[in-house]
C-alpha cells in the first residue's frame, strides 16, 4: 500500500489547482483577521471579548465551510477519476493486483491531506486567537473542528465513490449536488437561486439529510444556537456524528465492492 500510498499524495502535492487553492484558504483566512485588526485590537483582552472571539470563530466557520468542502468534494474526485483519465490506472494495476488495497490506500491518502490541510486552519485560527490576546473555549473551537472533518469525510466518501466511474474530477459534480442537498435541508434554499421553501418542507428536510448528512457549524455559545438547533433536520439516527460515521463507511465499503468489479 505503500506505493499506492505514495503516487497519490504526489498526485495531490503537484495538483495546480490544490497548489493555488489551499494556499488562497490561509490568504483568506488570515486576510478576514488584518481587516478586523482593528475591533480585535481595540480595549485591551477584555474589551467586547466575547465579540473579538465569536468574529475570529465566525469568520473561520464561514470560511471553512464553504470554501473547505469545496476543497474536499475536489480532494475526493481525485481518489480514481483522474487515474483513469490519464491512463496510470491500467498501468498500476498490473504491478498491484489488490483493488482493495489499492481504493483504500488512495482514499486514507486524500483522507490524510484533507486532514492536514483542515488541522493546519485550525493551528491558523489558534494563533490568531494569541496574536490578538482573545481568549477563547477550547472545547468549543475543537468540536467545530471536529464537525468541520466530518462533514470533509462525507463530503469525500460520496465523491470518491463517484471518481471510480466518472473520468478526470467530473464527480466534483456529485460533491455539489450534495451541497445543494444540505443547503435545502438546512436554509430551505437552492444554492445560488433566490427561492425559499415553505415550512412544511420540514418532513422532505428530514428525508434529504440522510443522502448527503452534514451539520451546520456554529459555536455553542452562539447566542441563537437554541433557534437553529429547534430547526435543524434530522436523519435516521438522531445522533448526527454517529451517522455521518456510519455513511462515511459504508461508502467507503461500496466504493472498494465496486472498484473491485470494475472493468479497466
Amino acid at each position: 500500500m505503500r506505493k499506492v500510498i505514495k503516487y497519490k499524495l504526489y498526485f495531490l502535492l503537484s495538483n495546480r489547482f490544490l497548489t493555488i487553492f489551499i494556499p488562497f484558504l490561509f490568504i483568506l483566512l488570515n486576510y478576514t483577521a488584518v481587516v478586523n485588526s482593528g475591533i480585535l485590537s481595540s480595549g485591551g483582552s477584555d474589551f467586547n471579548a466575547e465579540l473579538k472571539y465569536q468574529l475570529i470563530l465566525n469568520n473561520y466557520l464561514v470560511m471553512i465551510s464553504f470554501f473547505g468542502l469545496f476543497a474536499s468534494i475536489y480532494i475526493g474526485s481525485s481518489i480514481i477519476g483522474p487515474d483513469i483519465l490519464s491512463g496510470n490506472l491500467s498501468i498500476i494495476l498490473t504491478s498491484y493486483p489488490s483493488r482493495i488495497r489499492y481504493y483504500l490506500g488512495t482514499y486514507l491518502t486524500t483522507l490524510l491531506y484533507m486532514l492536514t490541510v483542515e488541522t493546519l486552519l485550525l493551528l491558523n485560527v489558534l494563533i490568531i486567537f494569541f496574536i490578538f490576546d482573545v481568549a477563547f473555549l477550547w472545547s468549543e473551537v475543537f468540536m467545530c473542528y471536529i464537525q468541520i472533518l466530518l462533514n470533509s469525510t462525507v463530503a469525500l466518501s460520496i465523491t470518491g465513490l463517484a471518481s471510480i466511474y466518472i473520468k478526470g474530477h467530473g464527480s466534483a459534480l456529485i460533491g455539489l449536488i450534495g451541497y445543494a442537498f444540505f443547503n435545502i435541508y438546512t436554509f430551505n434554499q437552492i444554492p445560488f437561486i433566490n427561492t425559499t421553501f415553505s415550512t412544511d418542507f420540514t418532513v422532505y428536510r428530514n428525508i434529504l439529510v440522510n443522502f448527503f448528512p452534514m451539520t451546520d457549524i456554529y459555536a455553542p455559545s452562539y447566542t441563537e444556537a437554541w433557534i437553529i438547533e429547534l430547526h435543524k433536520a434530522t436523519p435516521i439516527l438522531p445522533n448526527m456524528i454517529v451517522y455521518q460515521l456510519l455513511y462515511a463507511l459504508f461508502f467507503v465499503g461500496i466504493g472498494c465492492l465496486c472498484f473491485k468489479k470494475k472493468d479497466i
